[in-house]
């Protein structure tokens, strides 16, 4: 078995491809139970602002086919955990795709710092119902309905 990580890098100067972001953005719709024949991938809120701003985007490859993103920025002068998605199929599968990705994220935490032009001392991302207990079981505490991580 493959598993390869990547690392994309995003900017109002060197903006992601249409292409790039329609599958990013197709996993994410899937990965959250939207039908995407009901619902145009280019209309997302993501796939505008994935070309207008300044994002990286972790990804994760399954014998070549992308099973997991991230997509991250500098908000909260904090390493912001913005969207990560796992294809549903592999969502509580034992590969743990988007537990390891994360993972592989905070321990890139100095490349983010030098792509973003910060240094960061916490991690925060908001969480959802479903997800609150995999972040508290990744050293994230609740604060002021964010998740944060002291790095």
């Amino acid at each position: 078995m493959n598993i390869e990580y990547k690392i994309i890098f995003s900017n109002k100067t060197n903006p992601l491809s249409e292409s790039i972001i329609y599958s990013l953005e197709k996993l994410r719709l899937e990965a959250n139970n939207i039908d995407i024949s009901t619902f145009p991938i280019q209309e997302t809120y993501y796939f505008s602002n994935l070309k207008t701003n300044t994002y990286l985007i972790f990804t994760t490859y399954l014998e070549n086919e992308l099973v997991a993103a991230c997509y991250i920025k500098n908000t909260y002068n904090s390493l912001y955990i913005d969207q990560l998605f796992v294809k549903k199929e592999y969502q509580n599968s034992p590969y743990h795709f988007g537990s390891n990705l994360l993972k592989y994220i905070l321990n890139h935490k100095q490349l983010i710092e030098k792509y973003l032009n910060t240094s960061f001392t916490y991690s925060y991302l908001e969480p959802n119902n479903k997800t609150k207990n995999f972040y508290h079981s990744l050293g994230y505490q609740e604060k002021e309905n964010l998740m944060r991580k002291h790095l």
